[in-house]
């Protein structure tokens, strides 16, 4: 049998069924007709269409009056109408629950999403007023900030304690020309001479060189013996100390007697790097030729030789103790313009950049960047070039 409710069908109820419902009856011929009928299927949008087809049957059959060969007449098709009306009310239940349960949880989404009081109000869209095309504004020259240095000159501690003092102080080693070294009256000169003048002159007050030996030039600065030092310092990962900007170029380089008597080779075209067994040169303490003597020379198998100044190291290049020297290439420009007969070979042991040192706790640092960038636009730091034959 099959009962259509909206959405359910429930398929035909098998005799053997129907003997388990009723089973002391037989299937009549009447019976049989009935369930024929109820097979009709009926659509599912015509509701309550297949109850009214089995009060049809019901009534065609006359199954109240019908006269059955049966041992209980008329119990078999109440049966099977009692079987009927009890299949279409569960499954109107179950229609009924699907819908509720339909219509809840279509309300509980509804309910998550956004309200109408949430969303913004309408406002009455206004006319677009008409804007003109924009033109290219002119370029406006903007001011000049002054010099960071000239800015903070008046705030500066440092400045203010050498102003009390009364003289800018630098530690530079006479013993390392052209940077620094001495003239005919004893007079510390240099280059680095010159630029520490132009610093004093900004500060406003007079410079005065003290002498120190290379070794302890960082150690004038840190004890405070010293405002700032110079004469070949290059910046290192020291933490006690602070660096200027570099305002010179640097190379050290290999210097050998005139002639170059015992044919030193450090570097040429065919040969990068010479072999150095058993090779005597020198160098001066302290410098970066001197850590690069140690950390390249040695494992080629020189033998290194320290001097505690540039006149020692040249006069042992003479005497033949030593068969090149390391020097940064200034000096050797200094030394030939003194008709000191020395020669220098290819190749370069190490490039640097000289800088002023300064204590750690100082403000000098940007006054000092500051002059050298003055020094350079005014065209100084080019004539100090040429006059220390430093010019390239």
């Amino acid at each position: 049998m099959a009962v259509c409710l909206g959405f359910v069908s429930i398929s035909s109820v098998p005799y053997a069924m129907l003997s388990k419902i009723v089973p002391n009856c037989q299937i009549c011929t009447y019976q049989e007709a009935i369930l024929n009928a109820l097979e009709v299927r009926v659509p599912c949008d015509s509701r309550g269409a297949k109850f009214r087809a089995i009060l049809e049957v019901r009534s065609s059959v006359r199954f109240s009056r019908c006269e059955v060969p049966c041992d209980s007449r008329g119990a078999k098709f109440r049966a099977i109408l009692e079987v009927h009306i009890l299949a279409w009310g569960i499954l109107r239940l179950m229609r009924a629950y699907w819908i509720g349960l339909t219509l809840f949880f279509g309300s509980l989404a509804l309910s998550q999403t956004t309200s109408p009081a949430d969303l913004p109000p309408i406002s009455n869209p206004k006319p677009t007023p008409s804007v003109p095309k924009p033109t290219t504004p002119k370029p406006v020259p903007q001011p000049v900030a002054p010099p960071v240095a000239t800015v903070s000159l008046e705030n500066s501690k440092t400045v203010q304690t050498i102003r009390a003092r009364g003289r800018l102080i630098v530690a530079l080693d006479p013993q390392f020309a052209p940077f620094a070294l001495r003239d005919e009256k004893g007079k510390i000169v240099g280059f680095d001479v010159d630029l520490a003048k132009t610093i004093a002159a900004q500060i406003g007050v007079p410079l005065e060189a003290q002498t120190t030996v290379f070794g302890g030039l960082l150690n004038a600065v840190k004890v405070g013996r010293a405002d700032f030092a110079g004469s070949g310092l290059t910046p290192t990962s020291r933490k006690d100390v602070q660096y200027s900007e570099p305002f010179f170029d640097n190379a050290q380089i290999f210097v050998v007697r005139a002639g170059n008597p015992t044919k030193f080779v450090f570097q040429s075209p065919n040969q990068p790097i010479a072999d150095l067994s058993g090779k005597q040169i020198g160098v001066r303490a302290n410098t970066i030729g001197f850590l690069a003597a140690f950390q390249r020379l040695v494992p080629l198998g020189a033998k290194i030789n320290v001097f505690d100044s540039n006149q020692k190291a040249l006069a042992a290049l003479q005497n033949g103790k030593i068969e090149s020297l390391i020097l940064d290439a200034p000096s050797f420009a200094v030394y030939r313009g003194r008709r000191i007969p020395i020669d220098k070979v290819s190749g370069v042991l190490v490039q640097e950049r000289y800088v002023f040192v300064l204590p750690k706790d100082s403000d000098l640092p940007p006054i000092i960047n500051q002059a050298i960038v003055t020094w350079r636009q005014s065209g100084g730091y080019f004539k100090a070039l040429e006059k220390w034959m430093l010019d390239r």
